[in-house]
């Protein structure tokens, strides 16, 4: 999630008569990827940078079998959750950035203010 919405819904909550007290809602986009498939998109996003995602999956990163296998598990219980943000959309109005629009924004300021140098095709 872009760390505007959940902002946003703050500020909708905070000026909203009607919310009864203790109401809880999950800030949640709805889109999702699996972290393999972010360079893909920055990729696509950013054809004129010439950028070598790295084609590795984040598992095979990890210290030990151990590490390795309970990241197999966390990918298959989450594959199997359906999250759902309706509450929130309806009763806010409010509308999420999308994943796509977050992660170009995100990487044109790491690369103009953060001064990150992405790894490009060589």
């Amino acid at each position: 999630v872009d760390v505007r919405d959940p902002a946003a819904a703050h500020l909708r909550l905070l000026e909203c008569d009607g919310m009864r007290a203790g109401s809880r809602f999950l800030a949640f986009s709805g889109e999702s990827i699996c972290v393999e498939d972010i360079g893909d998109r920055l990729v696509a996003l950013f054809p004129e940078l010439g950028l070598t995602p790295s084609r590795q999956p984040a598992a095979a990163g990890a210290a030990d079998a151990g590490e390795a296998e309970a990241e197999a598990q966390a990918r298959e219980i989450w594959a199997q959750c359906e999250v759902r943000n309706d509450k929130i959309r309806n009763e806010l109005g409010l509308t999420f950035r999308s994943l796509d629009d977050t992660l170009k924004e995100c990487a044109e300021s790491l690369l103009s203010i953060a001064g990150v140098r992405p790894k490009q095709k060589t």
